[in-house]
């Protein structure tokens, strides 16, 4: 067996749902020709240890993408440089992969929303600045940041919740 591949055992009703589980504790339903289900949740020190990571990886995203909101493309021969709003895009990114990982932990929605609340609270934290200091500029900057930051995660939960809900219909439907 390849390293760090997962072996499945053939146990009916090994797993919570009666198929057969992986070495790594992951349900493969019954019939489903080897496809993994979703993962079982968590304990509540595991899902308090993925909290904190995301905590962590919130804050610490909010703040690096703050340090390149002012980010500009260089300008070629007489034209000036251009504003390019990397931070936005990337907190778009980052925030709904947060979400995501949190989705795996928990089926709370407050534990979906809580690295994007961590991330406004930072993000909030940062507009008013230390020391009245305002790294986030009260601009279009600024609010794109926000926008992207925060529409982006609740878009992608959106059109989760949309797909769910056809599969759903379809299944009645059939």
């Amino acid at each position: 067996m390849i390293s760090g591949s997962s072996a499945v055992t053939h146990d009916p009703g090994s797993g919570p749902r009666g198929g057969t589980t992986t070495k790594d504790g992951v349900d493969v339903a019954a019939g489903s020709g080897g496809e993994q289900s979703a993962p079982a949740r968590a304990g509540i020190g595991g899902l308090g240890f993925a909290l904190v990571c995301l905590v962590v990886a919130a804050t610490v995203s909010c703040v690096f993408e703050v340090a390149y909101l002012f980010a500009r493309l260089p300008g070629f021969g007489p034209i000036a440089s251009i504003p390019f709003p990397i931070a936005a895009l990337v907190a778009a990114v980052l925030n709904t992969v947060m979400v995501a990982e949190a989705r795996k932990w928990s089926s709370a929605t407050l534990v979906h929303a809580f690295p994007v609340l961590v991330w406004l609270l930072t993000f909030v934290c940062l507009f008013f600045g230390p020391g009245a200091n305002m790294p986030v500029p009260p601009s279009g900057r600024g609010l794109l940041f926000l926008v992207c930051g925060l529409g982006a995660p609740l878009l992608w939960g959106q059109f989760r919740k949309l797909r769910a809900l056809e599969g759903e219909l379809a299944a009645k439907g059939s």
